[in-house]
């Protein structure tokens, strides 16, 4: 007889050895597999069969882990009943995109032979890897000085997806430096986190440098809040003084706002096109939007402009697309991601892992209100699994961390967590 909460040896420990191979596989093909004579998207979809095997796992699993499927059914119910009423000619291939989505986000989430944290760290090894090719020989410089160029990552189309993962890796440093305890591994996160938060000012992504002070205030205040942190609260303190210092030399208040008032402007002007078709859009068809996968066809009949590629932001996207039922179902899946980054977020390895993927999915989240990087881009099925993959890890490392719960120690402390869990 198997141990509940543990895989049963046999059939579903060969799936689960499969899948997590098969999940390492499709983490490096989607950072650094190059478009070359096999498309990227061909081995992507390659890798999406062996990894949904660790569902199967999952699945086969007696007791068999609950939390969180509700939120999850409730989107793939939303994105069948838009699927169902709206119809399209591009409804299929969106409805497959979502099945991926969902499949790689099980399977990442299923038991599997290997610790998670092992998996993480794949994610931050190929993160790295991009760094360390953003200022190559091979990039090229546009009018302004920017590096717009990067033919050794021609698979990551330009420097606003390129400063998404800069961004997002920030983020996952500063959280794991934060809740890390060894001294040794919060100097290395940290590291990395400047590291990566360098690349984002030398690519000039505007947006996802506004993005990282945001979202590390967001983690601070977690930490200040949920752990009574005295030193994250000092932290944000310094934070508010330096911002106000910074606006006093600059000119005060006033003068800085007016900055940011043009910039403001500016930005808007390029996105306020594609806001205003997804109003006009879901003002038409309330319910259930234009149809899964039909913002450019709905765009391009309506005549509205030249760019048709996506609404500039994923909320306006996912309303003109399925209207409010399938807004409902992504809230859904989006608070029940939420909650658990900050639920199972702690000062231990496994805590501190999942504090990190918490910190970059708040990270993609808020950089996706004035882009939307999952529809009509050359990167947007490698980032789509990229954030299947990281809801999963999460979801996956707060169901081990379920599983320990009950366990205690002779001394009656929680049992002990691996040090790469």
């Amino acid at each position: 007889m198997s141990t509940p909460g543990r895989l049963p040896i046999g059939l579903s420990s060969a799936l689960a050895w499969v899948g997590a191979v098969a999940l390492v596989a499709l983490t490096i093909v989607l950072y650094l597999a190059g478009d070359g004579p096999w498309p990227a998207g061909a081995i992507v979809r390659a890798c999406i069969v062996p990894g949904a095997l660790a569902a199967i796992a999952w699945a086969m699993q007696r007791p068999r882990p609950t939390a969180g499927l509700a939120a999850y059914a409730a989107y793939a119910a939303s994105l069948l009943v838009v699927f169902v009423a709206a119809g399209g000619p591009d409804a299929t291939r969106e409805l497959s995109r979502q099945a991926a989505f969902l499949a790689v986000l099980a399977a990442t989430a299923a038991p599997l032979p290997v610790p998670r944290g092992a998996l993480l760290g794949v994610h931050v090894g190929c993160l790295l890897l991009v760094w360390l090719q953003l200022a190559g020989p091979r990039s090229a410089y546009d009018t302004i000085g920017r590096a717009g160029f990067y033919h050794t990552l021609e698979h990551w189309s330009g420097y606003p997806e390129l400063g998404l993962l800069m961004a997002v890796a920030t983020c996952a440093m500063v959280a794991f430096a934060w809740a890390a305890r060894p001294p040794l591994v919060r100097v290395a996160g940290l590291a990395l986190a400047l590291a990566f938060a360098a690349a984002t000012v030398f690519l000039r992504s505007r947006s996802a440098v506004v993005t990282i002070p945001i979202v590390v205030a967001w983690l601070l205040g977690v930490a200040a809040v949920k752990w009574r942190s005295k030193a994250a609260a000092a932290v944000l303190a310094l934070g508010l003084i330096g911002a106000t210092a910074i606006a006093v030399r600059g000119g005060g208040v006033g003068a800085l706002m007016s900055r940011a008032a043009e910039t403001v402007t500016r930005e808007t002007a390029i996105r306020e096109q594609g806001w205003r078709a997804a109003r006009e859009m879901f003002a038409d068809h309330p319910l259930v939007g234009v149809g899964l996968g039909g913002y450019r066809r709905e765009y391009y009949e309506r005549r509205l402009g030249a760019d048709a590629t996506h609404a500039y932001n994923i909320v306006l996207h996912v309303l003109a697309e399925s209207g409010a039922i399938g807004l409902l179902g992504w809230l859904a899946l989006w608070a029940r991601v939420l909650y658990v980054g900050v639920r199972h977020a702690g000062p231990t390895p496994r805590g501190a892992a999942i504090f990190a993927l918490h910190g970059m999915l708040v990270a993609f989240l808020l950089r996706s209100q004035s882009e939307h990087f999952l529809a009509n881009l050359a990167t947007s099925d490698r980032l789509l699994l990229l954030v299947a993959l990281w809801i999963g890890l999460s979801e996956g490392l707060a169901l081990d961390a379920a599983r320990l719960t009950p366990a205690v120690g002779a001394a009656g402390e929680p049992a002990q967590e691996s040090a790469a869990s």
